[in-house]
């Protein structure tokens, strides 16, 4: 008998910022090795259509595993290589401790609120509010 993996709990909600020419991904749920893909391609897709400034709001997100880490890490290398910025939002408790216990913690810019790294990725790249 064969048992399927359930599918975990995991949402995304892409839009753009108050601030013209920022994304903002708000990760909801558990950040995986089954979920990971959908976030990498959010980041993916946002750089390629030409967003490369990313604030990814972490409120929301409940469990993160090493692969999550690596998508997080892959997604900031990959807005700096499009010469643009990558920042976090709203980290809970849980999230910091496991950014920091992985020893990552310092490659990301945090902010407290959403509004804030709005606020300095686009003050820092030039970006208008419209």
């Amino acid at each position: 008998m064969s048992r399927s993996v359930p599918a975990a709990v995991f949402t995304i909600d892409k839009r753009l910022g108050q601030r013209g020419g920022i994304t903002v991904i708000e990760a909801i749920g558990e950040l995986d090795f089954y979920t990971g893909p959908m976030l990498r391609k959010a980041f993916s897709e946002s750089v390629a259509e030409g967003n490369a400034l990313i604030v990814t709001d972490l409120e929301g997100l409940e469990f993160l595993d090493s692969t999550g880490l690596a998508v997080l890490i892959r997604g900031l290398k990959e807005c700096n290589a499009a010469g643009g910025a990558f920042a976090l939002a709203r980290l809970t408790r849980r999230t910091t401790h496991t950014l920091q216990t992985a020893g990552v913690l310092h490659l990301f810019n945090l902010y407290d609120t959403v509004e804030a790294a709005e606020d300095v990725l686009s003050y820092s790249s030039g970006v208008r509010s419209g």
